[in-house]
């Protein structure tokens, strides 16, 4: 199945029976993280790692990504926690893939993600909000 990602420069896809995983080729394609997140389908959830992430548990943390009717949120957690969905803005993710996108550029193990959701209105999303 065709992804929104497949034809970006910058990217390359992987192969995985479950999630679309993506290579980072080039970390600092000129506005590569803008057109990631900017261009993210409401049936979609971008995954992505941040390895600074001052994680309680392993290091760093494993971010997630939805957006719907142009309202973005995002929740992050590692082996045994999870902040919930937190609302954000567009610019503010944009800039946090931009820091992390160096991450997922082999040799490096951490790929770029997509992964198939329901739509869900941000509003759902952070009724549901964890400790």
């Amino acid at each position: 199945m065709r992804e929104y990602l497949d034809e970006m420069e910058g990217l390359k896809r992987e192969a995985s029976p479950y999630l679309c995983h993506y290579v980072v080729d080039d970390p600092l394609h000129t506005g590569l993280a803008e057109r990631i997140v900017a261009l993210l389908p409401a049936d979609r959830q971008l995954g992505f790692y941040d390895p600074f992430y001052p994680s309680p548990s392993d290091p760093g943390a494993f971010i997630a990504v939805r957006q719907f009717d142009g309202a973005y949120v995002y929740s992050y957690g590692n082996h045994g926690w999870h902040c919930g969905w937190q609302r954000q803005s567009k610019e503010f993710l944009i800039q946090y893939l931009a820091l992390c996108l160096p991450m997922h550029r082999p040799p490096a193990e951490e790929r770029l993600s997509i992964e198939r959701i329901e739509p869900t209105h941000v509003h759902e999303l952070l009724k549901h909000k964890q400790a």
